[in-house]
């Protein structure tokens, strides 16, 4: 398996600069956006983005967050997506999604037209609701450290690769799902990854021909719950429990 490579580490009201600290120990002057209100043009955010409030996205526009970049989220605020946020991180320079003052925020929701790319991101805190007709695609990326469910869809379109959904080995997790699919029909495609450290890897309730192949299945309580009604593909997984294929 392909494994991804994660770790590295609004509209604008006030600017400054803060210091961040790179993986290697390194520092470097970031400068510092405080997000008050949501945007009304295309726009891009870099260097330390700090949202204190709920924004929403509105159709037709996209935000851009530049590879390299933090973006610190209020624990009241949510993000809501009805436009495009694209996370745009590079394996040289990642993008760091987390909460402002504690590890939870609120979460992102992805309504009917919204559409989230998310690659070289480190994101945790927030739960991710897709609604039916949003779409969201994660490459590259670790998600995990939520208060309840972390990635979950009711009838839109996930579309997950070479990411990691939870924490290594031994880590301590606070998300109580990593992956929940309920109502709706949902098109999901959840492969070449790590899915981890969660009570419940999966919770597959709803959606037909999904494709969960070339995942690691580990250190979770319960790998997958599903009822009777739903098809997909588990094929070339392995469950580390159980030190066996899928």
């Amino acid at each position: 398996m392909k494994h991804a490579v994660l770790f590295a580490t609004v509209l604008l009201a006030a600017c400054g600069s803060d210091t961040a600290v790179g993986a290697d120990g390194s520092t470097t002057n970031q400068m510092v956006t405080d997000v008050t209100a949501s945007p009304t043009a295309d726009t891009t955010w870099s260097g330390t983005i700090r949202v204190h409030n709920s924004i929403t996205i509105p159709a037709g526009v996209t935000v851009t967050v530049a590879a390299g970049s933090t973006v610190q989220i209020a624990g009241t605020a949510e993000l809501t997506v009805a436009g495009t946020l694209a996370i745009a991180g590079t394996k040289a320079s990642t993008v760091t999604v987390q909460g402002l003052a504690s590890d939870a925020w609120v979460g992102l929701s992805i309504p009917s037209g919204g559409t989230v790319t998310m690659n070289y991101a480190e994101y945790t805190g927030g739960i991710i609701g897709v609604a039916t007709g949003g779409a969201m695609t994660v490459r590259d990326s670790q998600l995990s450290e939520t208060i309840g469910d972390l990635l979950t869809s009711s009838g839109g379109n996930v579309d997950v690769q070479y990411s990691w959904i939870g924490r290594a080995a031994g880590q301590t997790d606070t998300t109580h799902c990593d992956l929940h699919f309920e109502g709706g029909g949902p098109t999901i495609n959840v492969s070449h990854s790590n899915i981890s450290t969660a009570v419940y890897a999966l919770m597959f309730y709803t959606g037909t021909n999904a494709d969960f192949t070339y995942n690691n299945w580990f250190d979770n309580q319960i790998q997958v719950d599903l009822t009777t009604a739903v098809t997909g593909d588990f094929s070339n997984g392995w469950i580390w429990l159980s030190n066996q294929l899928l």
